[in-house]
């Protein structure tokens, strides 16, 4: 069942926008979907990008890009302060860096155009 409340496949709402987390990471959307913050996926593009309870991603590992997509398709929020983010990379920016999605710790701020 796919969430009514939220397309997490519509990124472009979060283009320029950094999430701040609670680790003190600034994670952010190019204007063209591509993340920035983290050295070892800066510049993949992403496909989807949600929210989450941390508890609700405690534990949870994913064998497959599907699995971690389904997740984001049913129970993905609107990303909001308190919340986990989690950006799914596109097919092929997930073959290319060998990641599948990017997590980070709860955010504390989320600021326009860092």
């Amino acid at each position: 069942m796919v969430n009514a409340d939220y397309n997490p496949r519509d990124i472009s709402q979060y283009f320029g926008k950094t999430f701040v987390t609670a680790s003190g990471s600034h994670y952010g959307l190019t204007f063209e979907g591509r993340i920035t913050g983290r050295s070892s996926m800066e510049g993949y593009e992403i496909e989807m990008l949600a929210g989450f309870e941390p508890k609700r991603l405690s534990g949870l590992t994913f064998a497959d890009k599907k699995g971690i997509d389904e997740l984001i398709l049913e129970e993905g929020r609107e990303p909001k302060v308190g919340l986990q983010v989690v950006m799914s990379l596109t097919e092929e920016a997930a073959l290319q860096s060998g990641r599948k999605f990017l997590r980070t710790s709860p955010v504390v701020e989320i600021v326009d155009g860092e």
